[in-house]
């Protein structure tokens, strides 16, 4: 059994490094996006300024404040080693890293370790992972936390050990200062706790858990308010039903692929999903995973009532682990029982998700809109002494200064004077 264990752990670490090598290649293949130029606007700002989470539109309503903490490294990363393209993004590859262990150890505490391995494997090769892992923002930041928190707190609950508590404690605290939806997770723990405690603290626990559930939901509600309505609320609310079949297809094949090619994988892991939450076996496991994956619906509907036509998927993002470990227990149910249909499956599912992974390097959706470095080159290939560059937008300033290796001169319009040029 120890050389069995050995083994099992060179896998999980080749995994990991598959998972990372996948993610950094080509990482600043494609220019920063809209997005990005977010990011890249609050880790140039001063300390005060980032805590105050100022924006990249002063005078529009914020449409980006989000909590400071993944802001505040990413700040003390790139003033290390620069701005690059590369290093704005390797801070969302580097949360990615500990998801494999994170997915492989849970699923042997929640499971065995045939589940453990295959949700490590789902998590190495997911299409998810990979598409905002190249992506300079905080959802693999707060996903890993998220996990992190769960599985401390699985330890602590079972072992009675102090430090797991410390560390599920400081995960879940670090995913709320992450992400603004990150206090959803409070949820999750609150009911893992109650599930998890001993008969005579059952009552304190379920108290206590709704009083953090409430806290939390009421600080979502505040975060939501000093937001404000976003510019596009103005246009409607999209339903939400269709909201949750583009999230769940995000989720499951990553917001690149073509999911009419790659229509069976989708339904499979739906199905194993469900399977591994139903599954008449440790009850208290499915019923976590229960609310885990439904606490991102709720998070979902949240976000569209702020932002109408934000991406669908970063909030089903957090809670993605839940997904795999459904997934990973359903298939390890089935290679167990019936292994010539789990192989069959298997093979589907992991060659789906392996075509998903090639479209986000080839699919021509993915390269955002403007080219602000093709933007950049082209007026650094032809400018002239005495020419001045005139940008007509803060965000396009931004991604602009963040390319452009030129000498001339750039001047950004206020909004007062677009708005009265263009009245002209």
């Amino acid at each position: 059994m120890k050389g069995r264990g050995i083994q099992i752990v060179l896998v999980v670490i080749v995994l990991s490094l598959l998972a990372f090598g996948v993610r950094t290649w080509r990482l600043e293949a494609k220019g920063v996006s809209q997005r990005e130029i977010r990011t890249l606007y609050r880790a140039q700002l001063s300390l005060p300024d980032l805590l105050l989470n100022q924006t990249v539109h002063p005078s529009r309503s914020a449409a980006d404040l989000h909590p400071p903490l993944y802001f505040l490294l990413l700040a003390a990363f790139t003033h290390l080693v620069g701005e690059s393209d590369f290093a704005l993004r390797f801070l969302s590859v580097a949360w990615t890293l500990p998801l494999v262990p994170l997915l492989y150890v849970t699923g042997v505490r929640f499971w065995n370790r045939r589940a453990g391995v295959i949700a490590a494997v789902l998590g190495s090769l997911s299409p998810l992972y990979l598409s905002y892992a190249q992506q300079a923002r905080m959802h693999t930041m707060a996903m890993t936390l998220g996990l992190l928190a769960v599985y401390a707190l699985d330890r602590a609950l079972d072992e009675g050990h102090t430090g797991w508590l410390v560390a599920a404690a400081v995960g879940g605290i670090a995913a709320v200062c992450t992400h603004y939806l990150g206090l959803l997770f409070l949820v999750v723990l609150g009911v893992q706790a109650l599930l998890g405690a001993r008969r005579a603290w059952r009552l304190p626990m379920a108290l206590t858990s709704l009083g953090v559930a409430t806290a939390g939901l009421l600080a979502l509600g505040f975060a939501a308010s000093r937001l404000g309505p976003s510019r596009e609320a103005s246009l409607g609310y999209p339903p939400l039903g269709a909201r949750a079949t583009d999230a769940l297809q995000a989720l499951i094949l990553g917001p690149i692929s073509n999911g009419s090619r790659l229509w069976p994988v989708g339904p499979m892991l739906l199905a194993l999903f469900l399977l591994g939450t139903l599954w008449p076996a440790r009850r208290k496991r499915q019923v976590l995973l229960g609310v885990y994956f439904a606490v991102a619906l709720l998070a979902m509907y949240v976000a569209r009532l702020v932002w109408p036509l934000s991406g669908a998927s970063d909030s089903l993002m957090l809670v993605s682990p839940a997904l795999y470990l459904g997934v990973a227990w359903g298939l390890e149910r089935i290679t167990r029982r019936l292994w010539p249909v789990g192989l069959v499956v298997g093979i589907v599912v992991l060659g789906g998700m392996g075509l998903a992974m090639r479209d986000h390097f080839r699919c021509p959706r993915s390269q955002p809109s403007p080219d602000y470095r093709a933007v950049a080159q082209r007026v650094q290939l032809y400018e002239r002494p005495g020419d001045v560059i005139v940008i007509n937008a803060p965000e396009d300033a931004i991604a602009f200064r963040h390319y452009y290796q030129g000498r001339l001169p750039a001047i950004t319009l206020p909004p007062a004077a677009l708005c009265a040029s263009q009245d002209q």
